[in-house]
């Protein structure tokens, strides 16, 4: 019909304009995701440092609890044989002080004998 208004043309950007638009768009997004990617590949390669580094102090501890299980068990050898010279030792004594009193019963015995003959 005739009586309708004409449609305004400003009202609808045109189409050079729009592909511009979409243009700059499709730019600012790829740029965007390729910001996300580069972080994202950052991230990765901080993350495989940090297992890599877990991995490696996770050995070192294995090692570390080994070492220590073996030094325990040298300790308590060590013990063993601590007990095992105080043992020693104390019979050693034992036997030097029964030797002693033994000696001091011979001179005893001796000036008895030298005095019993002097006379």
């Amino acid at each position: 019909s005739t009586d309708e208004a004409p449609e305004d043309e400003g009202s609808h950007p045109a189409p050079e304009s729009l592909r511009s638009h979409i243009s700059d768009l499709l730019k600012q997004i790829t740029g965007h995701v390729k910001q996300q990617e580069e972080s994202l590949e950052l991230r990765s390669g901080a993350l495989e440092k940090a297992q890599w580094n877990l991995t490696r102090a996770t050995d070192d501890i294995d090692k570390l609890e080994s070492k220590h299980k073996i030094l325990k068990e040298e300790l308590a050898e060590m013990g063993d044989l601590q007990s095992d010279y105080d043992e020693l030792l104390e019979q050693y004594e034992l036997e030097v002080e029964g030797r002693k009193k033994q000696d001091e019963r011979h001179k005893s015995l001796a000036k008895k004998e030298a005095k019993a003959n002097k006379s």
